[in-house]
């Protein structure tokens, strides 16, 4: 096939219909008004968002269960019912800091404004200015380069030492309370502010932001969600101060066969190409059997249909039924990971396989390798992309395998 040739209009489809990247509040591949799904959890976070008040919700579970677009399809549903909330979500980074928190919600709000004609139906014009002010200085937000005289302090501000940040600290949450009043006070609503990928922040550092921004999270009128990985759940639940001003905790599992069908489905029906004839490319044999293998993963399993008709197609489209997948992908893993590994490390990632989590000292005491030379064989399958580190509890480190490895136990026949 001619690699200028899109597979998909095979298929009469307009673009890959398993793509994994989460539904945004506007914009993207497919309009976040095509999500399916989880009623009750949409029941409990909506109940706590139209509520008066404001709220601090935790959202968390497995990598892969859907939890960046759950929560924008409860944004979106106040957003038509004219919320404000930043049209994008706040992508936590490593090593944040709590100051660094605060001037990224602040830069994302602005962000919004700037993208709405009228902004002054939301802000004054000078906090508007003020805001511009702080954010056009760069085009990313950097701590070296926001100049503390915007908020009233003389001299640049250099995050991080001496009374010039305690100061700033405490300007910008009061700058920021400001604006909050300003877009209540115009909309007459309240505001939603998501946060998103908290796993990738250190322990300690979690620790640190949510030790030292108790109070700026329960300024009312304000929605803070935040969205994290099952190790982030038990992380904050043992800083009592702050887990006790939670309003709800939500925890998303996995999703049965017929819904990810449904999701599918819907997806399908959306992108096909008008005038054409669309050709689904997976059977319920095929679905049946990812779902087995991912215990309902919708990422995954969306990512090992994509491959495997991507790997499969040579001129014609192909239906995909388990056969084939099982074919395909166990085909692909053997290709680009266990071909290049020598017997050692391929027995430890034959034990990994059937773990959904693993130790050091669980690989040395199941097959019987020396803990000081476990260690080695961790890192060099680590480097080579087939395991990662899942979470940390204290001192021990908990790895788990990359979801497409897991191919490998697919049967060919």
């Amino acid at each position: 096939m001619d690699d200028m040739t899109s597979i998909w209009e095979l298929y009469g489809l307009q673009t890959n219909p398993f793509f994994t990247s989460p539904l945004l509040l506007k914009g993207g591949t497919l309009s976040i008004d095509n999500f399916i799904g989880r009623k009750d959890e949409v029941s409990r976070i909506s109940r706590l968002i139209f509520s008066k008040g404001g709220s601090r919700i935790l959202v968390t579970g497995d990598v892969g269960v859907g939890k960046t677009t759950f929560v924008n399809y409860a944004r979106y549903r106040a957003f038509m019912k004219d919320f404000f909330t930043p049209i994008k979500e706040i992508a936590v980074q490593t090593n944040w800091n709590p100051n660094d928190f605060v001037l990224n919600t602040l830069a994302s709000i602005y962000t919004t404004l700037k993208l709405f004609q009228n902004d002054s139906d939301y802000v004054s014009k000078e906090t508007y200015s003020k805001l511009e002010s702080l954010f056009e200085l760069s085009p990313t937000v950097k701590k070296t380069t926001i100049q503390a005289s915007i908020l009233g302090i003389g001299g640049s501000l250099e995050s991080g030492y001496g009374e010039v940040q305690e100061r700033t600290a405490l300007l910008l949450q009061e700058f920021f309370t400001k604006v909050i009043e300003e877009i209540k006070e115009n909309t007459k609503k309240e505001v939603i502010i998501h946060y998103n990928n908290l796993e990738l922040l250190k322990e300690k550092d979690l620790r640190n932001v949510f030790d030292n921004l108790r109070d700026f999270f329960q300024i009312p009128n304000i929605h803070f969600i935040f969205v994290g990985s099952l190790s982030v759940y038990g992380i904050i639940n043992t800083m009592r101060r702050f887990s006790s001003t939670l309003s709800d905790s939500i925890i998303l599992g996995l999703l049965n066969e017929d819904e990810i069908n449904e999701i599918i489905e819907k997806r399908l029906d959306a992108l096909k190409i008008s005038g054409l004839n669309m050709i689904k490319p997976y059977d319920k044999s095929a679905l049946k059997m990812l779902h087995k293998l991912y215990g309902g993963n919708i990422r995954e399993i969306l990512n090992s249909l994509s491959t495997a008709v991507m790997e499969g197609i040579k001129e014609n489209p192909i239906i995909l039924d388990g056969k084939i997948v099982g074919i395909i992908l166990k085909k692909t893993v053997e290709k680009r990971y266990l071909e290049k590994l020598s017997d050692v490390p391929k027995k430890v990632l034959m034990y990994a396989l059937r773990k959904m989590e693993f130790t050091n000292s669980e690989v040395s005491v199941s097959i019987g390798i020396k803990p000081q030379n476990v260690s080695k064989y961790i890192n060099l399958l680590s480097n080579k992309g087939c395991i990662y580190l899942r979470r940390v509890e204290g001192q021990r480190h908990f790895y788990a395998v990359n979801p497409q490895l897991k191919w490998f136990l697919l049967e060919k026949s």
